[in-house]
């Protein structure tokens, strides 16, 4: 087995690349220091006792802005059409008839099929004990 020596391993270590310009920091959020920004720094602080509170209401406050913003930009799709209101009740009415009667213990509607032999039940619903 061959061992390498210190100086042979240091020479085929490779550092790391370092970056010449450094990493600016991000801008101040729009809101810094008004009250919401003030109630989030006094949380920090009193939760944990955070060294970098201010840091970390200033991102809190970033997040918020970028999710404000994100709502405010989404798109709504507008269809025209519209489903004639007959055919809509027919098709519930066809389906009503095909699903189960019965209640979950949630008293939401069970959701299965109704069996052959089972009346206006599922399988899980028509057995009689």
């Amino acid at each position: 087995m061959n061992r390498l020596t210190v100086e042979e391993a240091r020479a085929r270590v490779r550092p790391s690349p370092v970056s010449r310009v450094p990493k600016s920091s991000a801008p101040p959020p729009v809101g810094k220091k008004n009250e919401l920004w003030n109630n989030i720094y006094t949380a920090v602080l009193d939760s944990d006792n955070h060294e970098l509170a201010e840091k970390m209401a200033d991102s809190m406050l970033r997040a918020r802005e970028r999710a404000l913003g994100q709502k405010r930009h989404s798109t709504i799709f507008v269809s025209e059409y519209l489903p004639n209101k007959l055919q809509a009740d027919k098709k519930v009415a066809i389906a009503k008839s095909v699903q189960c009667q019965a209640r979950t213990l949630e008293n939401k509607q069970c959701s299965f099929k109704v069996t052959p032999g089972g009346g206006c039940f599922c399988k899980k619903h028509s057995t009689m004990i």
